[in-house]
């Protein structure tokens, strides 16, 4: 063969396209099914055309309140073994959501889906208190409250242990194993959920502050233990009162509530208008503000890591079909109200003021409690995903920047990444999808997902970027 420049140069482009296609592929495409499917005529050419495109896998919402919805010993998985059928017929993989929230009143919400109605029943028999409270009263029973975590845990293992008997032929096809960790399914305290935001109350809309969920007697339980046994153990109700500058206060006083110090008023809309005072005369950076926003983030931490470690015993033991598949945990992007000091991250519990302004933005708690759980369990994988990734930075809202924080942080802590758009509406938006495919890029994410399976096959940017991937492959096989 004779060599000449342009064959020598022919030779350089093919390698490095080669190359540059091996980098940008690493990342797998998966998107998620409807939350429950009805035309399965439809969905069998929705798989079809996922397959066709360049869509690797589907994610499933795998409902608690369906499967176990009639008592605590009866499991209908009907629906998910003729689902999980024809995605592999398909020739496609499965992420199965175990979804032990409830679904319904929020964006997105096609489908209404209670938890358990046993479940519920026996817990308000046992005075557990599973709600979270707001500010404003409103009650939410989305996802057990993170002050009740050990006393639902159970329930929750039982599911699982369901899930993994009946499904365990099925680990040739399953990709990772989310675990439910809040409202929505995501880690987080239902600050901007529907029972405050349909009550009238326009804190709890985005992109507004949140209202604080920290208000329900397991709560108050909570936080008291936390203040007299680890924060400040053997000092008096007096003693930690005159810290905070509070005067005269009694064990009783010692409450989540102090936020509307001197007193609480009856009448929700004045509680709500206190706690805006509270923020905005910074009384968030006093001494009790400091201590009540630990402890809520803590309560999250603890729920986190009690779940994740109940998750490890199940689907990581010995003899597990699944010990050598990822559980993964989300977590939502709270990216708004950069420019009012970062309330609604506060509210959502993801962060706490003592790490609030550091460069990991407040997110590097997160990632040593996955970092303390791969210690313990060194022969168990784990991963995370992110949501919001298709958003840039604006006046107020840092999208961009969290996100490129929280996929280092990921690389760093040697955590598997994956990263989702938050809105479906974003596929429509070629500027979002070009924002998110190059996210995934960047940050060597292990996959993205795709919110929805709908949108992204009626998308036709969303169609473009998925193809153009699928041809890149080709032509590296």
């Amino acid at each position: 063969m004779v060599f000449s420049k342009y064959t020598c140069n022919f030779m350089y482009i093919a390698i490095f396209s080669f190359l540059f296609c091996k980098s940008i592929l690493a990342s797998e495409t998966y998107a998620m099914a409807d939350l429950w499917v009805t035309d399965w005529n439809h969905f069998r050419s929705q798989l079809m055309q996922a397959k066709e495109l360049g869509i690797e896998g589907i994610s499933v919402d795998v409902w608690w309140g369906r499967v176990q919805q009639s008592s605590p010993d009866q499991f209908d998985w009907g629906y998910y073994h003729r689902i999980f059928k024809e995605i592999r017929d398909a020739q496609l993989k499965i992420i199965p959501i175990l979804s032990t929230h409830a679904c319904g009143g929020n964006v997105g919400d096609t489908v209404n889906i209670p938890l358990p109605q046993w479940f519920l029943e026996k817990h308000q028999r046992l005075g557990t208190g599973l709600e979270f409270v707001s500010g404003a009263g409103n009650r939410n029973y989305e996802y057990p409250s993170f002050w009740t975590t050990e006393k639902i845990l159970p329930d929750f293992v039982k599911f699982w242990s369901a899930f993994q008997d009946e499904f365990k032929r099925d680990q040739d096809i399953i990709a990772e194993i989310p675990i439910g960790l809040g409202p929505s399914g995501e880690l987080h305290y239902p600050s901007h959920h529907s029972h405050d935001s349909q009550a009238g109350f326009a804190e709890a809309q985005y992109p507004n502050r949140g209202l604080l969920q920290a208000f329900s007697p397991a709560a108050y339980h909570s936080f008291q233990q936390w203040i007299f046994n680890k924060k400040y153990p053997g000092k008096t109700a007096r003693e930690i009162g005159n810290l905070w500058g509070f005067t005269a206060l009694n064990q009783e006083s010692i409450s989540p509530w102090l936020i509307l110090y001197p007193h609480i008023p009856d009448d929700p809309r004045w509680r709500v208008n206190r706690i805006t005072e509270f923020f905005q005369n910074q009384k968030h950076k006093s001494g009790f503000g400091r201590d009540f926003f630990e402890w809520y983030h803590q309560s999250l931490l603890n729920h986190f890591s009690l779940v994740m470690e109940k998750a490890v015993e199940v689907f990581h033991s010995k003899s597990s079909a699944f010990q050598n598949i990822h559980l993964a945990a989300k977590v939502p992007g709270i990216h708004w109200g950069a420019s009012r000091g970062r309330l609604p991250s506060l509210m959502s519990g993801l962060v706490s003021l003592s790490s609030f302004d550091d460069a990991d933005l407040g997110f590097r708690s997160l990632f040593e409690a996955y970092q303390k759980l791969k210690f313990k369990h060194k022969n168990s994988l784990f991963s995370v995903t992110y949501t919001a990734s298709e958003f840039p930075d604006t006046e107020d809202s840092n999208a961009g920047k969290i996100a490129q924080v929280f996929f280092q942080l990921a690389r760093e802590y040697g955590i598997s990444v994956s990263a989702e758009n938050a809105l479906s509406a974003s596929l429509y938006d070629p500027s979002h999808v070009e924002r998110l495919f190059k996210y995934v890029d960047d940050h060597f994410t292990q996959r993205l997902v795709l919110l929805r399976l709908s949108d992204a096959l009626s998308s036709e940017s969303t169609r473009k970027e998925i193809a153009s991937r699928r041809c890149s492959r080709l032509l590296t096989k």
